[in-house]
């Protein structure tokens, strides 16, 4: 069952939906976030464990409280539920790699500053 916000009662703690948290992500597009990218660690970390915790009965009822258009629901399924080959284990490694390597470098000035130095 779900409450007002969409969420399921049985987990509280439930994420907002991919189109929510990104909105500029179109349904088509999402294949390529879910898998490279600033959305990859939020997606791994957040959406795909929730989203494999749900009965598909959960996922229907979910979806429907954040009413989702059949867009997303045909990008939803077609990502999360049609790659049975993908290596979720790995993919979150891979992800935490990425995450660690790009958070300890300084950020570096545009080129513009740095030609202008301000």
């Amino acid at each position: 069952m779900l409450t007002a916000q969409g969420r399921v009662e049985h987990y509280p703690d439930a994420p907002q939906p991919p189109w929510f948290v990104f909105p500029h992500i179109e349904p088509g597009e999402l294949a390529p976030h879910v898998r490279q990218g600033v959305a990859e660690p939020w997606f791994d970390r957040e959406w795909r464990p929730f989203w494999t915790s749900l009965t598909p009965i959960q996922r229907d009822l979910y979806l429907d409280g954040w009413q989702a258009s059949p867009e997303w629901r045909e990008a939803i399924a077609f990502v999360f539920e049609s790659f049975s080959e993908l290596d979720v284990d790995q993919d979150a490694k891979e992800s935490e790699e990425y995450l660690r390597a790009n958070s300890s470098h300084p950020k570096r000035c545009s080129l513009l500053n740095r030609l202008f130095k301000r």
